[in-house]
């Protein structure tokens, strides 16, 4: 067996489903002995902020599914990329940084699109080259943004680890 591995999971509460695919991701990275530690992107920032990535993403999704189509064609506009990554790196850089210093990971994973990139940033200013991965858990539908900076991706399922 390889050492152990100090690996951060970046994720964020919008609806739920990135943190549970962080929780399955670190029991399954625990049973193979590595130290793995759970971050939510967004845990520093304003409550509001937090209130809106958690509950406004149920609202808009079951609610108001119009809006959230809208939404999800504007990201097709760079310019809405970059501004929307822009408050989000605001909201959650500097908890981030902080983190990945403070515990020196082997590896950083994300449940969220953003996390890759923001992380990816804070790795190269600090001239730290560890693996930084974005893990897509839906493929078939998870939204253009997703793919919109690159990145390395890592598609993960249940099945992959009774292979």
């Amino acid at each position: 067996m390889s050492k152990q591995k100090t690996i951060l999971i970046l994720f964020v509460k919008a609806g739920g489903g990135h943190e549970s695919a962080a929780k399955s991701i670190k029991v399954k990275l625990e049973k193979f002995g590595h130290k793995v530690i759970l971050v939510d992107m967004l845990a520093s920032s304003p409550k509001w902020a937090q209130k809106q990535f958690d509950t406004g993403y149920v609202i808009l999704t079951e609610n108001l599914p119009w809006l959230w189509i809208s939404i999800n064609q504007m990201w097709n506009f760079r310019w809405f990329n970059l501004c929307t990554y822009w408050i989000f790196k605001l909201l959650c850089q500097n908890h981030i940084k902080q983190t990945i210093l403070k515990n020196c990971p082997d590896m950083v994973l994300s449940t969220y699109f953003f996390g890759q990139k923001l992380s990816q940033n804070i790795l190269i200013s600090n001239q730290t080259k560890i693996p930084n991965y974005t893990i897509v858990s839906e493929i078939f539908q998870v939204p253009k943004i997703w793919f919109t900076f690159p990145g390395q991706y890592i598609i993960f399922s249940e099945q992959a680890f009774t292979i």
